[in-house]
């Protein structure tokens, strides 16, 4: 990709630490600016789950025009820059899978984003998360689409799956966000302190890694 350089701040954001500002703004400033993955045994062990449920879907939904998909997209981290008026930021993500949709001769893709539980449900922010998370693999990956010949269809589907038996528990449909730049924006603000953020209850917090919670000051005083 190439990047116009402006005497800017940049800021660099992985699309799933900065889909958790839905969780916890906290959570996705920790997330996206350290390198707390490499530290945490529940997030490797989500991680290695993720890789099985990914070759999994993978085998179970081949065909021609998705390889094709893949292959021309190629398997390298997609990158974006958004330049903003006070800031630059450049969004980086690597989407989980496709599928092709057929209307009117015409093919389309249709992007897929897999998430497991060991739950019988997603927590509704952990959904909210989720979802922002596909909608900005749409955004990242739109113009991609269009060149190859694969235009981005209207909707993509987050497919939560269980971790104890593979078994999908939920699929939700997910349309494209025409505000996802502007949210953008007012995720760097809240970063940065420039924008009030909004903290979910502490009963959340029981959902974060221990990582994040020794380093979370909201944790840290609500736990006092």
């Amino acid at each position: 990709m190439e990047r116009i350089k402006v005497n800017k701040p940049t800021y660099y954001l992985r699309v799933s630490a900065l889909a958790q500002i839905e969780f916890c703004p906290i959570r996705s400033k920790l997330l996206c600016f350290t390198n707390l993955a490499k530290f945490s045994t529940n997030i490797n062990k989500a991680i290695i789950t993720g890789i099985k449920l990914h070759k999994q879907y993978s085998y179970a939904n081949r065909s021609f025009d998705r390889v094709r998909c893949r292959t021309l997209l190629g398997k390298d981290v997609f990158s974006k820059q958004l330049i903003l008026k006070n800031y630059n930021i450049i969004v980086r993500g690597l989407y989980d899978d496709l599928n092709i949709i057929t209307y009117n001769t015409r093919k389309y893709c249709s992007l897929i984003e897999l998430k497991t539980t060991n739950k019988k449900y997603l927590w509704s922010r952990e959904t909210k998360a989720a979802i922002r998370q596909l909608q900005l693999y749409m955004w990242l990956l739109k113009d991609k689409l269009e060149a190859i010949g694969y235009p981005l269809w209207k909707r993509s589907y987050l497919l939560i799956y269980s971790q104890s038996n593979g078994e999908l528990i939920r699929r939700i449909p997910v349309q494209y966000n025409e505000f996802i730049e502007e949210w953008i924006e007012q995720a760097i603000e809240q970063f940065i302190g420039v924008r009030k953020i909004s903290l979910p209850s502490y009963s959340y917090c029981k959902l974060c890694p221990t990582t994040i919670k020794e380093r979370c000051s909201y944790y840290i005083l609500r736990k006092k």
